[in-house]
């Protein structure tokens, strides 16, 4: 039984296993006399022995009028798995590539109107970390109202860090938000003002298109976060 477990695992057929080790042990035979030996139907013979015709454990020989079947050597066993550990290595760096975007990636959503925007944004303070906002417009106050005031006011008590880049057309905005605690204001070049405001905490990105029906592109991906972080520090950085 130990042995027909371990030609399963080298990928033989419990059938295929039990006609192998009966030939090995018999020596060439029959169709008929292999379902005689191991008291298998014949269909079930014909099908086992085809497959180890396929995988290279048998061939078929004439003799008296006969056709036996002829197990080969054991160590085609070792060929046989070799060859299967060289289709799995070839294609180990497809599957991990696939595997490390689907680990990456566990969530895209699309979100319309203003509270879907105001929810997604409070949400982030759940994480307890740094908020970096990219391309904020004077728009986004004026939508929002008072629940950026709350927003702020439960950041600030939780010392929420938040590095803000505003567009330059939203002065009274920066003004304002520059003498809160736990914050920094920075202006956007005009040159490089953005139409979307995109908000990155943790492996959450948020693209908000501040308008009265407000659409929030909300994407859960580290290489996301990552890469507009890496936009914040080089906007950030810029010198007029």
């Amino acid at each position: 039984m130990d042995d027909i477990i371990a030609l399963e695992s080298a990928g033989l057929t419990h059938n295929e296993a039990v006609i192998y080790l009966s030939l090995l042990k018999e020596g060439p035979a029959t169709r008929s006399g292999i379902a005689s030996a191991t008291k298998m139907y014949r269909t079930n013979v014909y099908d086992a022995v085809h497959g180890l015709q396929k995988k290279g454990l048998s061939s078929c020989i004439r003799k008296e009028q006969k056709i036996m079947v002829v197990p080969a050597h054991p160590s085609q066993l070792l060929l046989m798995v070799q060859e299967r550990m060289e289709e799995i290595e070839r294609i180990i760096p497809k599957l991990s590539l696939e595997k490390n975007l689907r680990n990456d990636i566990f969530e895209v959503g699309i979100f319309e109107g203003l509270r879907a925007a105001k929810n997604s944004l409070y949400q982030l303070l759940e994480y307890r970390s740094p908020i970096y906002a990219i391309g904020t417009p004077k728009e986004a106050a004026d939508l929002a109202g008072h629940f950026l005031e709350r927003f702020h006011q439960e950041r600030i008590k939780k010392r929420i860090w938040m590095h803000h880049l505003y567009n330059s057309d939203a002065k009274a905005r920066i003004v304002r938000l520059a003498r809160l605690p736990y914050t920094k204001v920075k202006v956007i070049p005009e040159e490089k003002k953005s139409l979307i405001a995109v908000t990155v905490c943790e492996d959450v990105t948020l693209m908000k298109f501040w308008t009265k029906d407000a659409i929030t592109i909300r994407i859960v991906s580290e290489k996301v976060a990552q890469s507009f972080l890496m936009l914040y520090q080089l906007l950030d950085e810029h010198k007029p």
